[in-house]
């Protein structure tokens, strides 16, 4: 009986403790819960596991039709050149560079550096001809390969996707030129495309 007594005065603190130290673990997992959803945190190497790539859209800025109109002859004589690379990729699949002036709007693709080696940021697409017509553009379309080519970083947004319909541009042959301004000052880059709007 004694024997009895003495293994319950020892194993009772003993089971005691144990929950104790259960309980202990426990509530530090509760406490190790995201506040948001209720799961447990995850480590280190269980986050990098779930970590999802990074995907971006390409931007893609529409302009109104009533947005595209005639530049000001001045505004291409006084323009300086960037000095930077500049690319028209692609106009709706442009063959054998035609753009109808009717149907679906015409999608333009490709990339503008401004003179500091950056994104350009607002820009227009000039269509230079018997006369000079202006499609407001922006950079920001996702373009990692030219942010590779310069060993610029920043330049991963220096890409453009425009959409806009022609029908307010007169048929014609045109230059493409991409025009910017800077601190007052007006510059330009030659994409060395031309089209035919018919």
């Amino acid at each position: 009986m004694k024997n009895a007594v003495t293994r319950t005065t020892i194993l009772f603190p003993l089971a005691v403790s144990m929950l104790l130290i259960a309980g202990c673990r426990e509530q530090n997992r509760v406490e190790q819960t995201d506040q948001a959803g209720g799961a447990p945190k995850q480590t280190a190497s269980e986050a990098e596991s779930t970590v999802q790539p990074k995907i971006a859209e390409p931007a893609q800025f529409v302009v109104d039709e009533a947005g595209v109109g005639p530049l000001a002859a001045e505004s291409l004589a006084k323009a300086e050149w960037t000095r930077k690379a500049c690319s028209l990729d692609d106009v709706s699949g442009l063959k054998d560079a035609i753009v109808a002036k009717k149907g679906e709007a015409s999608i333009w693709s490709g990339y503008v550096i401004d003179p500091v080696d950056a994104p350009a940021g607002d820009f227009s697409i000039v269509l230079k001809g018997a006369t000079a017509i202006a499609i407001p553009a922006k950079t920001g379309a996702y373009r990692p390969d030219v942010a590779e080519y310069f060993g610029r970083p920043a330049l991963e947004t220096a890409g453009f996707r425009v959409s806009t319909t022609m029908q307010s541009v007169p048929t014609g042959a045109y230059s493409v030129i991409f025009v910017l301004t800077r601190d007052g000052r007006d510059y330009f880059c030659e994409s060395g495309k031309e089209i035919i709007v018919q």
